[in-house]
C-alpha cells in the first residue's frame, strides 16, 4: 500500500488558528494522491480543515518527545511505526506544497530513497531530509535500527566527525549526507541496501528565501514538490500568495 507519514506539533501556525500552511501541506498531497496519511501530532494541532478527508489517521504523541530531539524522535517514530511487507512509504516536512503524485517516485527501483538539493554543488549539504521514504523490508528495518544505533552511539567514522547526538537537529540530513558521500564505501551493515536519489524535483528548496523562485515553480508546476524551508517563506503573507496559484480545493 502506499503510505504517507510526518509529525507536526504546531509550530507553523500562520494565521491565528488557522494553520495555513499544515493544513494546505496535507490537502496538497490528497490532491495528488489516494495514499493513507499518517499524522503523528501533538494535542494543539488545529486539524478542523483535514478531519473530514479520506483515508487520514491521526495519532497524538507529547510535546516533550519533540522538543530539543526532533529529528530523532521522528527517526524512532517511523522505525516504530507498524508497516507492511512492501509498503510504499514517504516521510515528509508539513511545510511544502505538493504539485505532483510523489509515489511516483516508486517506479524507480530501490530500497530507500532521499532527495538532493537544487544547490548541490555550492550547498554545505548535499540531502535535505524534508521528504525521503521506502519500500519496507526487513532490508529497510534493519537500515532504519543501524541509523538509531549510530545516533546514540556512533561507531561509523564518517557519521561520527559530525559530533552528533541524539538532541541534535541534523541528526537525520547529516546521516543521509554521509550515505550520499559514501554511497561506495558503506559499512556492511547497510550495503546491501538500495539507495535511490529522487532529486529536488520532489523537494524543492531554494536559496536566499527567493519568494519569486518558489512562486514561479508552483505557477508552471516545473517540480512535483517545493519545500518552503526557512523562516522567511513560511510567514503569512508568502503562504497566502502561493495558495492563490495552488488550487487547493
Amino acid at each position: 500500500m502506499e503510505k504517507a507519514i510526518c509529525l507536526y506539533d504546531g509550530s507553523y501556525i500562520t494565521n491565528g488558528s488557522n494553520d495555513l500552511l499544515f493544513t494546505n501541506c496535507i490537502k496538497s498531497l490528497r490532491q495528488h494522491s489516494s495514499c493513507e496519511i499518517i499524522i503523528y501530532k501533538t494535542s494543539n494541532v488545529n486539524i478542523d480543515g483535514i478531519k473530514n478527508l479520506n483515508n487520514i489517521t491521526f495519532i497524538e504523541f507529547k510535546k516533550n518527545d519533540w522538543e530539543n530531539k526532533k529529528m530523532c524522535f521522528r527517526i524512532q517514530t517511523v522505525y516504530n511505526h507498524h508497516w507492511n511487507l512492501n509498503d510504499k512509504v514517504i516521510v515528509f516536512d508539513v511545510d511544502m506544497f505538493f504539485l505532483d503524485n510523489p509515489f511516483k517516485i516508486f517506479k524507480n527501483k530501490f530500497d530507500y530513497f532521499y532527495t538532493t538539493r537544487s544547490d548541490i554543488k555550492t550547498s554545505s549539504a548535499a540531502i535535505n531530509e524534508g521528504l525521503t521514504g521506502f519500500i519496507y523490508s526487513e532490508k529497510v528495518k534493519n537500515f532504519y535500527n543501524f541509523w538509531i544505533n549510530q545516533i546514540h552511539n556512533t561507531t561509523w567514522n564518517a557519521f561520527k566527525k559530525n559530533n552528533l547526538n541524539k538532541n541534535k537537529w541534523l541528526c537525520g540530513q547529516h546521516f543521509l549526507c554521509c550515505l550520499y558521500e559514501n554511497k561506495n564505501n558503506l559499512p556492511n551493515t547497510i550495503s546491501n541496501v538500495n539507495f535511490f536519489d529522487a532529486t529536488c524535483h520532489w523537494n524543492y528548496t531554494t536559496v536566499k528565501n527567493n519568494f519569486n523562485d518558489i512562486y514561479n515553480k508552483i505557477k508552471n508546476k516545473s517540480v512535483g514538490v517545493v519545500h518552503l524551508k526557512g523562516g522567511i517563506l513560511k510567514q503569512t503573507k508568502y503562504v497566502s500568495e502561493f495558495l492563490k496559484i495552488l488550487d487547493i480545493d
